[in-house]
């Protein structure tokens, strides 16, 4: 998809991205319950230059497939712009089947190394004969994503809390994997 650089763009402008979700995993053949995919990471750069009317072309990630039956989930699309003044998130990782979560969107592999940058969180992994466990949670413009928790042996089968979103004020803002307010 392209974007054209409207008459009033200036150096204050910014550009946000946000990686999509990896998909959870499915249940395992063996009782295990599903696990849950990781959050996608947040990328934003300020006073970028970009020339009035010129293409900047940019992508959506698409979020992970949830996996089927001892299949893994699908890991989320990457969200990047193009060119010269390049921002982009990683997407989740998507969740294993046999019991591990997927690892959250790194902020490390986002660019401009000099915007801003967190990660998502990590999904939640699950244990033999358990409900399905909660996904990571997504970052965002106020701090990185929370990990989702991970469901015990003992649980009833109402399945796993996920990771709260960065939506308050601070890097600590969402629900932490008690379920909550950090």
């Amino acid at each position: 998809q392209t974007y054209t650089v409207p008459s009033d763009w200036s150096s204050t402008n910014n550009i946000q991205c946000f990686g999509a979700g990896g998909g959870g995993g499915g249940f395992h053949a063996g009782n295990n319950g599903a696990s849950g995919g990781g959050g996608g990471a947040y990328s934003k750069d300020v006073n970028l230059t970009h020339s009035v009317g010129a293409s900047v072309t940019y992508r959506i990630g698409s979020a992970g497939t949830s996996g089927g039956v001892s299949t893994n989930g699908g890991t989320g699309g990457d969200s990047p712009t193009t060119g010269s003044n390049k921002v982009g998130a990683k997407g989740g990782g998507g969740g294993a089947f046999s019991g591990s979560g997927g690892t959250g969107g790194a902020s490390a592999s986002g660019y401009p190394s000099g915007g801003t940058r967190y990660s998502g969180g990590n999904g939640a992994g699950s244990a033999t004969n358990t409900a399905a466990s909660g996904g990571g949670g997504s970052a965002g413009a106020t701090g990185a994503g929370k990990n989702a928790t991970t469901v015990s042996a003992t649980a009833s089968a109402t399945g796993g809390s996920g990771g709260g979103g960065s939506n308050g004020g601070t890097s600590s803002a969402g629900a932490d994997s008690s379920g909550t307010t950090g």
